[in-house]
């Protein structure tokens, strides 16, 4: 089932899709979409629908382009799925904007064309298919839309037939109604008693008046009918509207206001009874999956049979199924959701995971456990809380494996002169888990802290610490897998009383939010214990937020994932202070802890590994590229052994032959660039991160899309001179392309990088 932002969506999550069941379009259908902030509703009735996300850039990089001008009207080019508030932003600089565009300004353009939308500019120009076609939906994810060049608008207080558009503002039951004329026609206006606006500040405005029917427990709503009276008798707070009068096969009046959760029923009895007021602005009448999901509303939301049992010790799930009731599709989250940002697949983001569980899915991946699209979202739905439940009701579990990794001798060194300085204190473990992986420089900074201050730490700390490596539990947790993560908290809870420790010390915030939720004991993360000493810029991840820390960072950096969905997870370089070992590898920073560490050959390895990850990986793929276009002429050779030995024969004879042409351009690659030259120099002393950079690399290279490239090395094999004739026919077939893509796969391996990345260390 597909939601959108329509009051019929709303009906049908409180009372599930069942009820529209005989008007289902069973067929597989791809359906095109963006941010489903559309308040049309006709959606839901697809049963399978493949949810297509419309391009938002155009194919040669830019977001619009000038085309033609018919009618009087200019038009531009656009990409179907960009925002039409980015897509605003950008027009208004080059001086144009679009000539009709929806008040909100995450809508994109494909839905408000696809829904024959109304909006701004509509007093002149109405639906933008009416009279006059102000947008169409060409191939290619791109669309044609009409553009204008009002750089300043008059807002005068009547009617008249130069007016671009005219909006309603409500104070209670007055209604105030401005019209905005385009200042070059005031000589055709009695311009004296108008006050001159830009026209992007109207703009601005009015998306701030839409963004401002967004309030906890409330619902936006949208009516449109020919007269204010019949508007009038709608059970909603009123706030703005707007006015069409041109372009239009009447003159309407569209009001935008809410209803709070509880008076759904009220709102669609009132348009079960008057079939004349109309729940969208589109040019749209009810058709019959609208008037059943109206006259078969039931008041109390029903938690779906298969989920009744799917409560937890440590999460209620009917609270949160509950909770989950309440999203409206504001499409405000998607932003913020880095599942999203990098899929660009909205049936992973907050709004696709709720439909699904709507839908009584119960295959749910794990997700990052970001809290940023939880503070974005206007309902205060608990993001966070339901991506943690999700992945637990099913059985065909996704599951992430995170391999800590042992200590160093220079680790246990100090965890000796620890118990030696500190004997009269009590023990406290310190639970390494990933930290030696991620931030070994961190973990041996926070036992230089304590070193240096453990006589002046609080009586809730302890210096004395016993060293316990091992796993926390945290990829089994955030995959569903509640009993495994479990057995690993409970191997750190039976350590603790072996030790007869009295606290456990985290690096990790991730490690101790899933110790405090299964193990029935309180640990303490490290980051407290330094916290009055540390100075400057803190980030702060979604996982340390869950447990009430904040910083003055908190983007999401994906865990240790460097892929997820087979899409790269791109972070940048930050110059902040990072509490999580995973956020202090992936923003390629430093920690809190390794603010405090001695040695000062450590400290030289510290400042030598600020590279960008994103460089090296960036780097690794031109390099494979490259190396895969350059072997046209030896793979062009052995086509024929395809024919004689078969496929398999075929892929294990090429993959030697793409990878050293890969490896021997990403060494020349590297090699030309000095500070990457010195940066694997640096690595030879640091075995632990060179394994985690060259996992890395071999993560990314996996996950890519090559199918362009194959595309273009086809025509370059069939037009090599090396290629036998009789294999051409071959060379055409899909199922060449899929072999050459299966080995391409197997040619980036961690021996191979490893190999080339230490010998460029030693050059």
């Amino acid at each position: 089932m597909i939601l959108d932002a329509s009051i019929f969506s709303r009906a049908l999550t409180y009372n599930g899709p069942d009820i529209i069941k005989k008007y289902y379009i069973e067929d597989e259908k791809d359906i095109v979409i963006g941010n489903l902030t559309s308040m049309s509703g006709e959606l839901v009735q697809y049963k399978k629908p493949k949810l297509i996300r419309a391009p938002e850039i155009l194919p040669d990089g830019t977001y619009f382009k000038l085309v033609e001008k018919r009618n009087g009207i200019s038009f531009a080019e656009v990409p179907s799925g960009i925002e039409y508030g980015k897509l605003i932003s950008i027009m208004e600089r080059y001086g144009v904007l679009p000539s009709l565009f929806p008040l909100y300004d995450k809508g994109t353009v494909g839905g408000f064309i696809h829904t024959n939308g109304s909006g701004f500019g509509s007093y002149k120009f109405g639906f933008i298919k009416g009279k006059k076609e102000l947008g169409t939906i060409k191939e290619n994810g791109i669309s044609e839309i009409g553009v204008v060049n009002y750089q300043e608008l008059l807002e005068v207080e009547s009617e008249n037939r130069f007016a671009w558009s005219a909006i309603l503002l409500y104070e209670g039951e007055k209604v105030t109604t401005k019209y905005y004329v385009p200042s070059l026609y005031s000589p055709f206006v009695n311009g004296s008693e108008g006050t001159p606006i830009p026209s992007i500040q109207v703009i601005k405005d009015l998306f701030a008046l839409s963004s401002n029917l967004f309030i906890q427990g409330k619902i936006p709503v949208a009516v449109r009918a020919i007269s204010l009276d019949e508007i009038n008798k709608a059970p909603m707070e009123k706030k703005f509207g707007y006015i069409i009068n041109f372009n239009s096969p009447s003159k309407y009046f569209v009001t935008f206001g809410t209803i709070s959760f509880n008076e759904i029923e009220a709102f669609l009895g009132f348009l079960n009874k008057n079939p004349s007021v109309l729940p969208f602005p589109s040019n749209s009448n009810y058709n019959e999956v609208h008037k059943t999901i109206m006259s078969k509303f039931k008041k109390k939301p029903e938690i779906p049979k298969v989920f009744e049992k799917a409560n937890f010790s440590d999460l209620k799930f009917s609270s949160l199924y509950n909770d989950a009731l309440k999203c409206i599709n504001c499409g405000l989250c998607l932003d913020s959701c880095l599942a999203y940002r990098t899929t660009k697949d909205i049936y992973l983001s907050p709004v696709g995971k709720i439909m699904r569980l709507i839908s009584a899915e119960t295959e749910f991946e794990y997700c990052f456990g970001c809290k940023n699209d939880e503070d974005i979202c206007p309902e205060k739905i608990n993001i966070s809380q339901l991506t943690e439940a999700l992945p637990r009701l099913g059985k065909n579990r996704m599951a992430f494996s995170i391999e800590p990794t042992s200590v160093s001798h220079k680790i246990k060194e100090l965890e000796n002169m620890l118990e030696a300085t500190y004997k009269n204190k009590p023990i406290f473990i310190l639970f390494v888990g990933c930290a030696a992986k991620y931030d070994p420089i961190g973990l041996e900074g926070f036992m230089d802290f304590l070193l240096s201050n453990g006589n002046e730490l609080s009586s809730q700390y302890s210096p004395r610490i016993k060293i316990v490596e091992g796993c926390c539990g945290f990829d089994k947790y955030n995959s569903g897998d509640i009993e495994g993560a479990k057995r690993e908290v409970l191997s750190i809870l039976d350590k603790k009383e072996k030790l007869n420790a009295v606290r456990v010390y985290f690096l990790c915030p991730e490690g101790l939010y899933v110790y405090n939720r299964l193990s029935g004991d309180q640990g303490i993360l490290a980051y407290e214990v330094i916290k009055p000493h540390i100075k400057g810029k803190v980030h702060a991840g979604c996982w340390a937020r869950k447990l009430g820390i904040e910083g003055d960072d908190k983007e999401c950096a994906g865990l240790s994932i460097t892929t997820y969905m087979g899409k790269q997870v791109n972070t940048p370089k930050k110059d902040v202070l990072t509490i999580c070992p995973f956020s202090t590898w992936k923003f390629s920073t430093n920690s809190v802890y390794s603010q405090f560490l001695k040695n000062t050959s450590t400290t030289m390895t510290l400042q030598n590994i600020q590279v960008q990850d994103q460089e090296i990986v960036e780097l690794a793929r031109q390099s494979l590229i490259e190396g895969i276009i350059s072997s046209a002429d030896d793979i062009a050779e052995r086509v024929i052994d395809w024919n004689m030995g078969g496929k398999n024969y075929f892929i294990l004879i090429i993959i030697p032959i793409i990878r050293k042409r890969f490896l021997s351009i990403l060494s020349d690659n590297v090699n030309k660039d000095f500070s990457l030259k010195s940066y694997f120099k640096s690595l030879l002393n640091d075995n632990i991160l060179l394994k985690e950079k060259v996992r890395r690399v071999v993560d990314y290279l996996v996950s890519i899309d090559l199918s362009e490239t194959i595309n273009s090395l086809i025509p370059s094999i069939l037009n090599s001179p090396k290629l036998d004739y009789e294999a051409r026919n071959l060379v055409s077939q899909e199922e060449f392309k899929k072999g050459i893509l299966e080995a391409i796969k197997k040619v980036p391996t961690e021996n191979a990088i490893q190999d080339i990345f230490i010998r460029i260390g030693y050059t």
